[in-house]
């Protein structure tokens, strides 16, 4: 089972979680990351998801943890 800590419109944590898929509240956030890699010829490195994720190409990304 996955968690995702939650914040507020400030970012400070509310010492709560919810679950991976669940949505929160009203006032309530999670942080998600987004990471864009390009090299110098000017190409990106992309992410081949495993078919049970979709099989599909993407960026990296995640939820950080506290």
């Amino acid at each position: 089972m996955e968690y995702r800590d939650l914040y507020d419109n400030k970012r400070r944590p509310l010492n709560q979680v919810i679950q991976k898929g669940e949505k929160p509240q009203d006032g309530m956030y999670y942080v998600s990351v987004l990471i864009v890699l390009e090299n110098s010829d000017g190409t990106f490195l992309l992410q081949k998801r495993t078919v049970d994720k979709g099989g599909l190409w993407g960026v990296i990304s995640g939820h950080p943890k506290r």
